[in-house]
């Protein structure tokens, strides 16, 4: 009951203050509804006693008030505007600030790696209402570009479990928003919702299996059913809409995505014909 009230409450005020954030015209409008937005995610690291919970949020509350303060220093000298994406960058975890959501997501529970996969990516279209066609992009797609090529190789060195693996998935969907917010509002707002969708049925997947272990070894290929890009499912929807909005906007992080979604899924391919899935699928699947 009191975790039902807490994930009500926390996605009732995430929801409000996304809207907030969006509808804003003013910075210091923008800058306050982004930290309430941040401020909403920190109830739920409580609904379950997990052991390491004090460590994530400790980095969850380091990160975001470094990144608050980093974006308010833009907010209050024109001068220093790039200071604004700066702090956003840090928010995504965009390369090479993307340490802090791999610690956070191993130390926390479904609830918030929801949050941190879907609500917590509404300030791209900060990013958009700021710097929408600025010449700053050739940076970003630069940064864009490095950090997909290393997510790429995280796969096959860096993938100790399936949440490892979708810190991977959701940290290169984010480099693609991002970049994506720079060239044009109407690929972007389509683009945005296609991937809170996927997400969110992803991360319910992995909950599912990670809660209700009696399904055996079937929770492995659950898995794969979403993840995997075979015709007709909406992740192969997802990522033919991500090439085509990075392609019309980036050919080098277009490549980049290509490459890394070719990686992605050479790797769940590999679990599944060497049937690591099989065997391992309890400690894959740790639960969080």
């Amino acid at each position: 009951m009191r975790s039902g009230l807490i994930v009500a409450v926390s996605v009732f005020s995430m929801s409000l203050f996304s809207v907030c954030v969006v509808c804003s015209s003013g910075l210091f409008q923008i800058w306050l509804f982004l930290e309430l937005l941040s401020l909403s995610v920190v109830p739920l690291f409580f609904i379950s006693p997990h052991s390491l919970v004090l460590s994530g949020l400790f980095s969850y509350l380091v990160v975001s008030g470094i990144a608050s303060c980093v974006f308010l220093v833009g907010v209050l000298f024109e001068s220093c505007i790039y200071f604004s994406l700066l702090g956003l960058l840090l928010k995504f975890g965009v390369f090479p600030f993307y340490m802090w959501v791999y610690g956070v997501v191993s130390s926390s529970n479904w609830c918030v790696i929801w949050a941190l996969s879907t609500y917590l990516k509404v300030p791209v279209f900060v990013v958009y209402y700021l710097f929408g066609g600025d010449s700053v992009v050739c940076l970003v797609e630069c940064l864009g570009f490095l950090g997909l090529l290393l997510f790429s190789l995280f796969f096959w060195f860096s993938s100790v479990d399936l949440y490892r693996c979708w810190c991977h998935m959701m940290l290169s969907s984010t480099v693609v928003m991002v970049v994506v917010s720079f060239a044009s509002f109407n690929v972007l707002w389509p683009l945005f919702l296609f991937y809170v969708v996927w997400a969110s049925l992803v991360v319910a997947c992995l909950w599912c299996c990670s809660k209700f272990k009696g399904f055996g070894s079937w929770h492995a290929f659950l898995v794969c059913g979403v993840v995997l890009a075979f015709p007709v499912s909406l992740s192969v929807v997802y990522k033919v809409f991500s090439s085509y909005c990075l392609f019309s906007c980036s050919l080098p992080v277009f490549l980049a995505w290509v490459v890394y979604g070719v990686s992605e899924q050479l790797y769940f391919l590999s679990l599944i014909v060497n049937h690591d899935l099989v065997r391992s699928g309890s400690s894959l699947l740790r639960s969080v």
